[in-house]
């Protein structure tokens, strides 16, 4: 029997809030596991039902902006520099089944497959515009360890794309990808941050009108991402309207919620056998 019940895990959300660790709230096991209960939509409703209740989403937007750092006191940090990622894969200590370590070494995969492509967009089976990659492991604050995995800008240049990668057969739900991801562009200096790509002559600062915070999930059976997005879809949709609700207007950019689904079986044939041992583990 699991040790998770709908409302037990509630109470561990509420429980974490307490304990002033809501500033990093995604991280609570409840957001990560209801996917192991019998009655997944239950909870997942319940989930989505109580963080749009009591302004439990503006408390913890409002914890995580506050470990916004004053950049005027990190001169030398840059969101870009030229050379920083040569893409080229890693092996953790841990062996190669690790995780995150699969993440990243994915990661690298798809931004050197843009790098000869361009055009990540034809990796995907549900139409998401995500263009070309331009950077992957983008460090939000100076000296932390809270990286965004891949950014990607739109063929059209309009969009930037901060994509959240899980692996195939990631246990991680659709919820916590995106509030993760969200974290992420809460601690960002968006003005800064487009200032340093466009710089690095990596986009058109003056082009880009979105900011797209995306999941990039595989379409299998076994990644419960992909599940949530197609048996929850409506449940996830209010939890984004929200937060694009009580997310400060941004100077002349909109924001925006999407998932993009990448097809195992096309990126199988683009990666080479390097790459292709990463899809499957």
């Amino acid at each position: 029997m699991s040790k998770y019940t709908v409302r037990n895990i509630c109470e561990r959300i509420e429980e974490w809030l307490d304990e002033n660790n809501w500033e990093w709230g995604y991280t609570c096991p409840g957001l990560k596991d209801y996917h192991s209960l019998n009655e997944e939509t239950a909870c997942c409703k319940s989930i989505v039902n109580w963080m749009l209740k009591d302004k439990h989403l503006i408390k913890i937007a409002n914890g995580i902006k506050a470990k916004k750092p004053d950049l005027s006191n990190h001169c030398r940090f840059l969101y870009y520099k030229r050379g920083r990622h040569d893409g080229k894969p890693t092996v953790s200590e841990k062996g190669s089944s690790n995780t995150n370590q699969v993440e990243k070494n994915i990661a690298k995969a798809l931004f050197r497959f843009s790098q000869r492509n361009s055009n990540i967009s034809e990796c995907t089976s549900n139409g998401v515009n995500l263009g070309r990659i331009i950077d992957y492991e983008t460090p939000t604050i100076p000296g932390g360890k809270r990286n965004i995995d891949l950014l990607s800008v739109s063929s059209d240049g309009r969009k930037l794309f901060f994509l959240e990668l899980k692996k195939r057969k990631s246990i991680e739900t659709l919820l916590r990808c995106i509030l993760e991801a969200y974290s992420y562009f809460l601690l960002v200096d968006m003005e800064r941050m487009l200032e340093d790509f466009c710089s690095g002559e990596t986009i058109n600062k003056d082009k880009v009108e979105e900011i797209v915070i995306c999941p990039l999930i595989f379409d299998d059976s076994e990644c419960v991402a992909y599940k949530d997005y197609s048996e929850r879809s409506d449940l996830i949709k209010s939890i984004t309207a929200e937060l694009v609700r009580i997310t400060e207007p941004l100077d002349g950019l909109k924001l925006r919620f999407d998932c993009a689904v990448l097809s195992t079986d096309k990126l199988s044939d683009a990666f080479d056998d390097n790459d292709k041992k990463w899809l499957e583990a």
